[in-house]
């Protein structure tokens, strides 16, 4: 299956902080200024702009985020773009530092500048010259502009006990333009990194000229903004009001640009740490339907507006104007009026505390098959249902004589109908039908959030229903691939498992959810087919249980008879998982969020 994601993360607290140099004491208090490095006794440093939270995928598709390294004893950032003879010369270098170094606890990577720069590029480069650490994707350049690189080959060393930059430079003087020595004379990283290990202090930031490949910046981040109403309004009305919006599950509404403003620190972590959009999937070659995600270029025109103040512009406020229409307009049912409406019941939401599952079965009387064409399954107050599974549980002798009919009963047959916050509805693909026998039940599976005050909400399955199948037809079919043995130890924060199905008929695969609770950290699904080729079906690098997305391919994937999809993931049970229930505690299979599940769900056809 080749390597598996691996992954960790990257942050620096949003305060100002003073960063220059100093020599220090060793852990016995004694002054130690004979053993320290003369360019730290220089005192070289100058103000460097404070550091911040961030998420990056890596030139493989791996997250990582700032914060997880907090339990490093130091993180080297290294500024990189392709082709920079600096950097290939530097290889050899940062290799040798990043082998004796990660053993005493400190954090390498580096972070490419150059967003013209492919992934399959870097990952070529990195295999061509032996690179051994990982190379974080900055595609929006926020980052590297943030960070204040203005060369490739730049490094800097962060002290995550204090969030504070307490190095700027080369990594030694080995390296001039069109030059270089055989050994350098002087070993800056590798003096700094004793220096701090030894348990000494740095007052004051230390700050390096170095030599490196000029970097150059979208336009955008030096010239004027856009500006609210020129631009900004339409990227919010389209990528965030759908869940920011009045009644909705998010904590506040964009209801206007005052609002929006007064929230924009925290739209600019949320966008740099990767929280929001909620968009999961890793898709470079844009294979799914994104009903979520954010291209690169609306993400870099927000960071740079919040960046510069948030100026408004001119004219009227097309998010307040957004708004009011979507008081007056709006239909709960945007699929239309649904031919059969089944309640799962009224719930009374208490204010605070975890809320178990709530599991119901419905008996909705129907005389007849249903054959349905559209779903949808919505809670009447949007802010308090986290997601919901709705399942046909039915004993009608159909789908026993009928093997092309299936039945969702249970979370190991597949979901029948789903609803995860900001979807509405779920139509089928052309010629795909659901299946609902004569005298079925309806299970469901509630899930629902405090919102710090006592609520209260209907869920409501809407069932579109469509005429008898044809010849052309094919029944939806749901799976679940998925494994309940599993046991994840303490402490442990990359915790595989996998679980396989193989396909005994030919099918076309549209649609994919992977399901875990708090400690699940990644998933992906590959296709292998019979003759041992694979194609990578889904990567979600970071999964986040807040989210239970479904993703859907533009074009349904052909399975041919033979192949095998299998399902990947990673569980974090330590520390640095920030939602984890317990990490002193062996975690097995279980329905409640304090344990863990292991699914990745399918939805196909046969073809037949």
């Amino acid at each position: 299956m080749g390597k598996f994601f691996k992954f960790a993360g990257l942050a620096l607290a949003a305060t100002v902080v003073a960063l220059s140099s100093g020599c220090g004491k060793d852990n016995t208090g004694t002054e130690q200024a004979s053993a320290t490095p003369s360019f730290l006794q220089a005192k070289q440093g100058k103000p460097i702009p404070p550091g911040f939270d961030f998420s990056l995928l890596d030139q493989n598709g791996d997250y990582h985020q700032l914060s997880r390294y907090r339990d490093s004893t130091a993180i080297v950032l290294i500024s990189h773009g392709l082709g920079c003879p600096i950097v290939r010369q530097s290889v050899t270098s940062i290799n040798a530092l990043a082998q004796e170094y990660q053993k005493k606890n400190v954090t390498f990577l580096m972070v490419n500048t150059f967003p013209q720069d492919s992934r399959e590029e870097i990952q070529q480069e990195v295999a061509e010259y032996s690179l051994n650490i990982p190379v974080l994707m900055d595609d929006t350049q926020f980052i590297s502009w943030t960070l204040n690189y203005t060369r490739t080959a730049e490094v800097l060393v962060i002290d995550p006990a204090r969030w504070e930059i307490l190095y700027r430079g080369p990594i030694d003087d080995r390296l001039d333009y069109e030059i270089q020595k055989n050994e350098p004379k002087n070993n800056y990283v590798k003096d700094f990194l004793d220096h701090l290990i030894a348990g000494n202090t740095v007052e004051e930031a230390v700050e390096i000229p170095f030599k490196g490949c000029a970097i150059s910046y979208d336009g955008s981040y030096f010239a004027d903004p856009k500006t609210y109403t020129e631009e900004v309004a339409a990227i919010l009305e389209n990528r965030c009001a759908t869940c920011h919006t009045k009644g909705g599950i998010a904590p506040w509404a964009m209801s206007d640009y005052d609002t929006v403003k007064a929230w924009s620190f925290m739209m600019r972590e949320v966008l740099k740490t990767r929280r929001m959009p909620p968009w999961h999937a890793d898709d470079p070659d844009q294979h799914l339907i994104h009903t979520a995600g954010m291209p690169d270029a609306e993400k870099r025109t927000l960071l740079q507006w919040l960046s510069k103040g948030t100026p408004r512009g001119e004219g009227d406020d097309p998010l307040a104007i957004a708004e009011q229409k979507k008081a007056t307009d709006e239909d709960p049912w945007v699929l239309g009026e649904p031919d059969i409406i089944i309640s799962a019941g009224k719930f009374d939401i208490k204010a605070t505390g975890l809320l178990p599952y709530k599991y119901l079965t419905i008996d909705f009387d129907n005389e007849k098959d249903l054959y349905v064409k559209a779903v949808h399954l919505r809670p009447t107050n949007k802010k308090v249902l986290h997601h919901g599974f709705a399942f046909v549980s039915s004993t009608s002798s159909g789908y026993n004589t009928d093997p092309k009919k299936v039945i969702n009963g249970s979370w190991e047959e597949g979901v029948f109908a789903t609803y995860v916050p900001g979807v509405d509805g779920e139509i089928n693909p052309d010629n795909v039908i659901r299946y609902i026998p004569a005298h079925s039940k309806m299970k469901f599976e509630l899930h629902f959030t405090p919102t710090g005050k006592e609520e209260q909400s209907e869920v409501l399955l809407g069932l579109y229903l469509t005429d008898k199948p044809t010849e052309n037809d094919r029944f939806y079919n749901m799976d679940a691939i998925y494994d309940r043995w599993f046991r994840i130890p303490p402490g442990e924060a990359d915790w595989p498992v996998t679980a396989k199905k193989k396909f005994t008929k030919d099918a076309l695969l549209f649609e994919m959810m992977p399901h875990m609770h708090y400690r699940g950290q990644a998933m992906k699904y590959t296709l292998v087919y019979p003759d041992g080729n694979e194609r990578l079906l889904l990567s979600v690098p970071k999964f986040d249980f807040n989210w239970q997305r479904q993703y859907r391919f533009n074009e349904p994937v052909k399975i041919p008879a033979g192949s095998e999809i299998v399902v990947e993931g990673l569980f974090d049970n330590s520390t640095l998982n920030p939602f984890n229930p317990d990490p002193t505690k062996v975690v097995g299979f279980g329905v409640q969020t304090i344990q863990e599940m292991f699914i990745g769900y399918i939805a196909y056809v046969n073809e037949e």
